[in-house]
């Protein structure tokens, strides 16, 4: 009789104990379908704005110093550079345009100052009157600057010309175009806008040589 009413107990308890939570995946799946946690109202999540693109920082442009200026003039015209007889004038006013000298001075000056400005203009316009006069002579033992085109006869070939603006961007810029580009048009404007008011047949690439080394892509970073 005392086992009977032991298990009548236990068989009661089971009757009214809560459902457990389910075992199966099944299970699971079909309780998250009935309620979500989260609160979040799943109709309206494509309402939402999305997040502005990430743009990474970009470093601004930085000169660069007398010592690679100097050497960036030489490497692109076979060895010219800004001279007064024997004495490079970059190394001469190399202090006036705030090298250092660890003495006075620890940290060059690289802000493109309008007197760096004029000297680099001076320079382009020394070394590219060079560069020109050997190409034209043939003194040079290859051209640097006059590099698809004929040397005597600079501007007849339109191709050419294109070919030789292409060649030089790159090589001074450091900068790809394709035919057509609206910056090589602008290039090409510049070339025969000066062939048409010069009687020098070189003056165009004389003007772009010197176009070439004032602009901020080759005296920058």
């Amino acid at each position: 009789m005392r086992h009977l009413l032991i298990a009548a107990a236990l068989a009661l308890t089971a009757c009214s104990a809560p459902a457990e939570e389910p075992s199966t995946v099944a299970g699971a799946l079909a309780v998250s379908e009935q309620s979500d946690p989260s609160g979040v109202d799943k109709e309206h999540i494509a309402d939402v704005d999305k997040l502005p693109s990430f743009e990474p920082p970009t470093r601004a442009r930085q000169r660069l110093n007398i010592d690679q200026l100097s050497a960036s003039m030489e490497r692109l015209t076979g060895g010219l550079n800004w001279m007064d007889g024997d004495d490079i004038l970059w190394e001469e006013l190399a202090a006036t345009l705030g090298k250092p000298d660890f003495v006075q001075s620890t940290q060059e000056d690289l802000l493109p100052s309008q007197l760096f400005h004029k000297f680099l203009d001076d320079a382009a316009r020394q070394v590219c009157g060079k560069l020109i006069t050997g190409e034209v002579l043939g003194l040079a033992s290859e051209s640097h600057l006059m590099v698809h085109v004929d040397a005597q006869d600079p501007m007849a070939d339109s191709e050419a010309i294109d070919k030789n603006l292409r060649h030089l961007l790159l090589a001074f810029h450091g900068k790809r175009f394709e035919a057509g580009d609206p910056e090589l048009v602008q290039w090409r404007w510049l070339a025969d806008s000066v062939h048409a008011s010069s009687t020098e047949p070189t003056a165009a690439w004389n003007a772009v040589c010197v176009a070439l080394m004032t602009h901020p892509r080759f005296f920058s970073y």
